[in-house]
């Protein structure tokens, strides 16, 4: 019997309209989200358009530092997740997220 579900997609969900990386920025501001470095939000503006992610630095990484980023990045997101919780999605996100153009797939549609 299944006691508790968490339903976790790293692709989330599309409303069919072309991302637009500046407005994203201007909502984030208007949100007061503390917002990197210009020189990183430079380089996620040309890394997406050239449909690089943040998946496929991960595997550039390689599984030892990529695990320990994703671990420490549900964690952050997570913060009132159980250790368990946490357990079960340091092992299933990984396996989602390093699979080759697995989620590129979904996201640069």
């Amino acid at each position: 019997m299944v006691k508790r579900l968490i339903l976790a997609s790293p692709a989330g969900t599309q409303d069919g309209e072309d991302y637009d990386f500046d407005e994203e920025i201007a909502r984030w501001k208007v949100a007061a989200v503390k917002l990197p470095p210009n020189f990183v939000l430079n380089m996620m503006k040309k890394s997406w358009g050239k449909q690089i992610s943040w998946f496929s630095l991960l595997r550039a990484i390689g599984p030892f530092g990529s695990h320990r980023i994703i671990k420490r990045t549900i964690r952050r997101r997570m913060p009132n997740a159980t250790k368990p919780d946490h357990e079960a999605l340091g092992n299933y996100m990984p396996q989602v997220m390093m699979k080759s153009l697995s989620t590129e797939n979904c996201i640069f549609v």
